[in-house]
């Protein structure tokens, strides 16, 4: 697998990797991390004033955030995660509320049963 090393000159985008066919999803994973790797040190770098790659000193944050965004994206395409949380059911709770007994206040003691006397 030579995308490892510079995966831009094979790659437009992060997400171009992630649609490619000629890579498996470990190698495409392990490709991005690679990349990620690679951004986060030159961003490091451009943030200790040496040159970067580009004359945009925002190029590699976006593009470390789009990398960052397919790792997460190909993560969850893994694990079968879905895009957004299940929505509970409409409708009546499963348990009726009426089941709960009703609190009684603090101050109001244990109300005398039969055959106890109220002080």
């Amino acid at each position: 697998m030579t995308y490892t090393r510079n995966p831009e000159q094979k790659f437009e985008s992060p997400r171009d990797l992630i649609q490619s066919d000629e890579l498996t999803d470990t190698q495409k994973r392990k490709v991005l991390e690679s990349w990620q790797t690679d951004l986060i040190e030159l961003q490091k770098a451009e943030e200790e004033n040496m040159p970067g790659r580009s004359e945009d000193p925002g190029e590699t944050a976006r593009r470390l955030s789009e990398v960052t965004a397919a790792i997460v994206a190909l993560r969850a395409a893994d694990e079968e995660v879905p895009a957004k949380p299940a929505r509970a059911p409409s409708g009546k709770p499963d348990r009726p509320f009426r089941d709960v007994p009703k609190p009684r206040p603090i101050d109001n003691p244990k109300p005398p049963g039969p055959g106890r006397a109220a002080h």
